[in-house]
């Protein structure tokens, strides 16, 4: 089984605010929210109990033995049933399968956890992506200049909105971790805490 990381992505960019966001080209936004997926995994994958430092590209399996080659619908559904992952963490080497091809006819690679995560392992991580996405909202280069350079302002000006930002951010901050140290306590081995790790 596998968790793809578009599973994830679909979860957290509910949870923003600012839909501009879903405005974004393709790629761009796949890179964004892999980049910020990749900082909430560095945070869960001590507390997690599937190994989030397997992933890779999103491998289709091929048909059957035996079996001819199935029509698009049918592949789809083979699909669905049983997939398969590489594992390779940095993106680098063999690309197999049939990757989903872009918005510019290149095919592109599908990233997937190898192991079918739960729940929520998945609202977890969706948590951290919304929280490294408002973290770098918050340190908007365009933001910090404007705040710099308005001495008067009103209730609506960059410097409040910049203010609300980063209150939203420890918030945020509060209830990610919050959710990180109730999984660890819910799922975590006091005899391993004991023995040292």
């Amino acid at each position: 089984m596998a968790t793809k990381f578009s599973a994830i992505y679909e979860r957290a960019v509910f949870k923003f605010s600012d839909y501009s966001f879903i405005d974004f080209e393709s790629e761009l936004k796949e890179t964004v929210l892999r980049q910020h997926l990749m900082s909430a995994v560095v945070d869960f994958q001590h507390s997690c109990k599937a190994d989030l430092t397997k992933y890779g590209i999103y491998h289709e399996p091929g048909p059957e033995p035996g079996e001819p080659e199935a029509s698009g619908r049918a592949r789809r559904r083979r699909r669905r049933r049983s997939p398969a992952v590489v594992d390779e963490p940095d993106g680098e080497g063999e690309e197999g399968g049939e990757p989903e091809e872009s918005e510019t006819g290149e095919d592109k690679p599908e990233y997937a956890f190898e192991e079918d995560l739960d729940g929520e392992m998945v609202e977890i991580l969706a948590l951290g992506i919304v929280y490294y996405w408002l973290s770098a909202k918050a340190l908007n280069s365009d933001m910090l200049r404007n705040v710099m350079h308005n001495k008067d302002y009103t209730s609506y000006s960059p410097a409040n909105l910049l203010k609300e930002i980063k209150e939203l951010r420890i918030a945020l901050k509060r209830e990610y971790e919050g959710r990180i140290r109730t999984y660890s306590f819910r799922n975590g081995d006091i005899d391993k805490l004991r023995a040292g790790g």
